[in-house]
């Protein structure tokens, strides 16, 4: 199963490619691989994997906290 997701030796794995956003791919991949082989079995595919990717999404995605709440809604709205 693993050689589905990735093809490479152990060896030249570095501490350089496992970054936060490698290892999620790799998690996501191996699940994307678990429900399509049937090992985990999931009423519905295509609702699960909709949620994964906007899961998988929101923990590579960083919010900057230093920006007022009035910028960000003036920057949604350009003619406020």
């Amino acid at each position: 199963m693993v050689k589905d997701v990735m093809n490479a030796d152990r060896n030249k794995i570095s501490l350089n490619m496992l970054s936060v956003e490698n290892v999620l791919v790799f998690i996501k991949t191996v699940l994307e691989i678990l429900i399509i082989k049937n090992y985990v079995k999931v009423i519905n595919k295509e609702k699960i994997f909709a949620l994964m990717d906007v899961s998988f999404t929101l923990l590579t995605t960083t919010l900057d906290t230093n920006v007022k709440c009035v910028d960000c809604v003036k920057r949604l709205f350009p003619c406020v």
